[in-house]
């Protein structure tokens, strides 16, 4: 039933018809439920809609105890382009430590999403290694020159990474 609304929602937006207001509440609904399955699949929906009515429940679905729930979650919320999700995505680096290649995933693609340059520039010399990778790979998907910041880092991982960003992309 969430793929079908989220279907019918997806269509309905191909025909140029905007969302209405309560049209995916359903979705909203059970993104608390106790399947895993079902939290990540109402995530994914409501992201792909960039539905603003989830912003709250996305932000505590990225602390999720599973770990492919606070990834779907966190592109979702990346999807809605809040600036102010931007610490909740922090945490998300943070807590995973770069454990989980896929969580660490998430969390760049929803920095990527969002948008927000100067935020990123910013946390370049945040305290947690994890998410000054989170940072510094998000950069490397933008193409950043600023990424050579990370050169002078105190973690050789995170030189390492910045190296190989600037030769892969090329990057100026």
């Amino acid at each position: 039933a969430v793929w079908a609304l989220g279907n019918i929602q997806a269509q309905a937006h191909k025909a140029g018809r905007d969302l209405q207001a309560g049209e995916l509440d359903p979705v909203l609904a059970v993104i608390g439920d106790s399947d895993p399955h079902l939290r990540s699949a109402a995530a994914r929906v409501l992201g792909n809609a960039a539905y603003p009515p989830a912003y709250d429940a996305l932000i505590q679905r990225t602390q999720d105890k599973d770990a492919h729930v606070a990834a779907t979650a966190t592109i979702a919320l990346g999807k809605l382009k809040r600036r102010e999700s931007i610490p909740a995505v922090f945490s998300v680096l943070e807590a995973n430590a770069d454990c989980d290649p896929f969580v660490r995933h998430a969390a760049v693609q929803a920095l990527v999403t969002i948008g927000d340059f100067d935020a990123l520039l910013a946390s370049a010399k945040h305290p947690s290694a994890a998410v000054r990778m989170g940072v510094l790979l998000a950069m490397r998907r933008l193409e950043r020159h600023e990424i050579a910041l990370f050169l002078r880092d105190s973690d050789p991982r995170l030189i390492l990474e910045a190296a190989r960003a600037i030769n892969d992309m090329p990057i100026s």
